[in-house]
């Protein structure tokens, strides 16, 4: 009698059970205006860009960007590896016309929105600033000379 006790017991003893997160298959990247910030629904200059996870470079080394100088015509955008948050970086493939349709300005951020199969992340953080800036000047003209052609 008692070994059908315990087994009784046994199945009405409530277990946890976990959520686990989606694994990301595509990631939404929007480019936002200085002082513009997607968790008070601020939306993004431009309409976000999607990438297949399948595209992005994983399991690449940890990169910081320090905060000064600002960041000027960037053509990166890095996320934290899901696979491995703390050590390595996932390198988003965004085209360069990306960031080179953006008008002239400056303090625009990135952030990112990552997609599971049926569900959608809320904006990630938003990114380090950085500027969009007419290309490096053009160089001075050298061995400037006059002279009268005879």
């Amino acid at each position: 009698m008692k070994r059908w006790i315990v087994c009784l017991v046994c199945l009405f003893v409530p277990t946890a059970v976990y959520a686990q997160a989606e694994v990301p298959i595509m990631a939404d990247v929007g480019i936002f205006a200085a002082g513009v910030d997607p968790a008070t629904g601020g939306q993004p200059v431009q309409s976000p860009t999607n990438y297949a996870a399948s595209t992005w470079m994983c399991n690449q080394m940890k990169v910081s960007v320090p905060p000064t100088p600002v960041q000027q015509n960037p053509n990166e955008v890095r996320i934290d590896d899901p696979a491995n948050p703390t050590l390595n970086d996932c390198i988003i493939p965004v085209p360069p016309t990306v960031f080179t349709s953006l008008p002239f300005a400056t303090g625009y951020r990135v952030a990112v929105r990552l997609r599971g199969a049926t569900t959608i992340a809320a904006w990630s953080v938003l990114s380090n600033p950085f500027d969009r800036v007419a290309s490096t000047a053009v160089l001075p003209a050298t061995g400037v000379r006059v002279r009268k052609i005879p």
